[in-house]
């Protein structure tokens, strides 16, 4: 399934959405949180800065929230449903 979505010219990036609560597919914004144990992008979409301050984040999900913004907000992203029984934010499935 990556594959066949990355595959997609205009799919800029794969994501999954931390407790796949469809937050982040609403484009006005993500009020979700974006997985970070899971996801690919096209670099060329992606600032080269975007992770540099990594140290200072609140959270990896929060920081790649705003990494992948342009991407979101282009509706450039296809998203990989993780099933999460427990609100344990893991993809499985």
């Amino acid at each position: 399934k990556l594959f066949s979505m990355m595959g997609d010219p205009e799919n800029w990036g794969v994501l999954a959405e931390c407790h796949n609560r469809n937050h982040c597919t609403n484009h006005s914004g993500c009020t979700g949180m974006i997985h970070t144990d899971f996801f690919a992008v096209r670099p060329e979409h992606v600032d080269k800065d975007a992770f540099k301050n990594w140290n200072r984040a609140p959270s990896a999900e929060r920081q790649a929230n705003v990494a992948f913004s342009n991407i979101i907000e282009a509706r450039r992203e296809a998203w990989i449903w993780n099933k999460t029984p427990d609100g344990v934010c893991r993809v499985r499935g």
